[in-house]
């Protein structure tokens, strides 16, 4: 059985050096976010995306919810190829 955890971050900041987009989401708190904030007080997640249509995601100020989901010890090619498996 799968279990996950949901979060919410927002987006820091937003850079692009070259052909790589550097994103900075931190977790959400204060007003508006009490119920996020009491679970997950803290946290940051960096990331680097060089994938073009993938850089039109992240806009600076907004925020998103992040699914924690553990990952397969072994993840199918097809899931690879589409972006789905994720890194590790």
């Amino acid at each position: 059985m799968s279990r996950s955890i949901v979060a919410k971050f927002g987006a820091e900041s937003v850079s692009t050096s070259g052909e790589c987009e550097a994103i900075s989401l931190r977790a959400a708190y204060g007003p508006g976010n009490e119920s996020w904030s009491k679970w997950t007080p803290a946290g940051h997640i960096q990331i680097s995306i060089t994938n073009p249509e993938a850089q039109k995601f992240f806009v600076q100020g907004k925020s998103y919810l992040v699914h924690f989901t553990e990952a397969p010890e072994e993840v199918p090619a097809e899931a690879q190829a589409s972006g789905e498996g994720g890194g590790g």
